[in-house]
């Protein structure tokens, strides 16, 4: 019989059998999983250190380009110098950006005024600028030629760029007037910067004086320097430089008196109509003296006549007689100007602005009348500009200057003013003769001595109106934009007569 004890055992060898230990086993697989997840963790903080290596080489490496980018952005890879009497430089990089503009003489300061063209596209600047000095009259159907020099180490971006500029501005110039462009690229010569330095011109314009010197060696660098780029482009056309300068358009002579009226002034002076005349040599524009001349050699019989005219004024600069030998001498005399000949106000006003170096829209004109003295008419006018009083008399035949006066207006404020033509906010002589009128209670016909002059105090334009009547001397200040009535001033021959009004006109007040 089988005890308790071995029951038990079978029992429990019968259940060991059916239920077997995997508890061994279990920890082992629990182990395994253990590295396993180990080594994922492991892959994954490798991986997240590799990121992380990676996000910073691509920051490093963004910082680079970026750095780089923007000191390729701030480098200055050209630069485009304008000249016409007011030079400017742009200093450009090479994504066409101006870094900044630098002007290189009072005229181009004003031009510049307020304007920011810092990062704008070089063509827009370029467009502004052009604007701007045509708004100024430094570009005018008078003076109409502009200097465009393009300096960079890359030729063929040197001659994009110039031929771009150039083709834009002169698109913009024809759309007023027609206009010239010369343009070229610079050339690095030590010897043309001392000059550029010496004589205070761009190197550009001191490019273009050396261009025409080595066609004509009788100019001078010296007295080239003070001509305007319109004066440059007249000999330029006289003396033309290949290869070197590009050309557009032809030089305005729309401030000089013309080939006609030169022939004429010459054959007034030696007494001969222009139709009894040979010509010699066909009349042109020179330089001669310090100044432009028209060259006029004529024949008439048996003497030869060579004359130098001044272009601006008409002036005599030189006059040489020839005869054959044996022929009786003839002597040069001064004749009357005929009645048909006069240069009319608009010429006689060019002529006076033109000496006196003031562009037309900074000129007010004060005054205009022709008059007479010993035979010889003349105009006689009188302009201010932001500074200065001017009075002129050009002979109404010829455009010679008989007269120029220059004084400091005490009266000048020192900023621009516009002249009458270019402005609608004067009223007139007219409006101011009817307004000081109308307040004193006279009409036109009542009065004596009318007269009404244009004038400046304290930097205001103002009419001064003054007449008779009842033996009083009335003087009105009217102001030349509003009409207001500044100042009113009575006079007799007995005593002053003060107005009671007075002191609520004026200005000090």
């Amino acid at each position: 019989m089988t005890s308790d004890k071995e029951l038990e055992k079978k029992v429990d060898d019968l259940f060991a059998k059916l239920t077997p230990d995997h508890a061994e086993q279990i920890l082992k697989d629990i182990d395994a999983m253990q590295k396993s997840a180990g080594k994922k963790r492991n892959l994954k903080n490798l991986w997240l250190r590799v990121g992380s290596i990676a996000a910073v080489f691509v920051l490093v490496m963004v910082g680079i380009v970026a750095a780089v980018n923007f000191t390729r952005y701030n480098k200055v890879d050209t630069t485009v110098t304008l000249d016409v009497n007011p030079s400017i430089e742009l200093h450009v990089n090479r994504y066409d950006r101006v870094l900044r503009v630098t002007p290189l003489n009072a005229d181009g300061e004003k031009v510049i005024g307020t304007m920011q063209l810092k990062n704008v596209d070089l063509d827009v600047a370029v467009n502004a600028l052009i604007g701007s000095m045509m708004k100024n009259g430094y570009l005018s159907e008078m003076s109409n030629s502009i200097l465009v020099t393009v300096d960079g180490s890359d030729a063929a971006r040197n001659s994009a760029l110039t031929e771009r500029i150039s083709s834009d501005i002169e698109a913009q110039l024809n759309a007023g007037f027609t206009g010239s462009v010369l343009s070229q690229t610079a050339q690095h010569d030590a010897a043309l910067q001392a000059l550029a330095d010496e004589h205070s011109i761009t190197v550009g314009k001191a490019q273009l004086i050396q261009a025409l010197i080595s066609r004509n060696p009788l100019y001078s660098f010296d007295a080239l320097s003070k001509l305007s780029i319109n004066e440059l482009n007249v000999l330029l056309e006289k003396e033309p430089v290949a290869d070197t300068i590009h050309t557009s358009g032809r030089a305005s002579t729309g401030a000089y008196i013309g080939e006609d009226q030169a022939l004429s002034i010459a054959c007034l002076y030696v007494g001969i109509e222009p139709p009894e005349v040979t010509l010699t040599e066909t009349i042109e524009l020179d330089y001669e003296n310090g100044r432009m001349v028209y060259d006029v050699e004529f024949r008439k019989d048996d003497c030869k006549y060579e004359f130098d005219i001044d272009a601006v004024t008409g002036e005599i600069v030189s006059f040489e007689q020839k005869q054959k030998p044996g022929s009786e001498p003839v002597s040069p005399s001064v004749t009357p100007a005929p009645p048909s000949a006069d240069i009319g106000q608009e010429r006689a006003v060019a002529i006076a602005l033109s000496h006196a170096n003031v562009p037309q829209n900074e000129a007010v004109i004060r005054k205009i009348e022709k008059e007479s003295d010993n035979g010889v008419q003349y105009y006689e006018i009188e302009f201010i500009d932001s500074d200065f009083e001017y009075e002129y008399k050009v002979n109404a035949a010829t455009g010679a200057i008989i007269k120029a006066d220059k004084e400091r207006d005490d009266d000048a404020s020192g900023t621009h003013t516009e002249s009458p033509e270019n402005s609608t906010g004067l009223i007139g002589e007219a409006k101011a003769k009817e307004i000081a009128l109308r307040h004193a209670g006279f009409s036109a016909g009542a009065v004596r001595k009318l007269k009404c002059e244009l004038d400046r105090e304290k930097g205001k334009l103002v009419y001064e109106v003054d007449f008779e009547t009842n033996g009083i001397e009335y003087e009105y200040t009217v102001d030349a934009e509003t009409g207001e009535i500044v100042k009113i001033e009575k006079e007799d021959d007995r005593k002053d007569i003060d107005d009671d009004d007075d002191d609520d006109f004026d200005d000090d007040d």
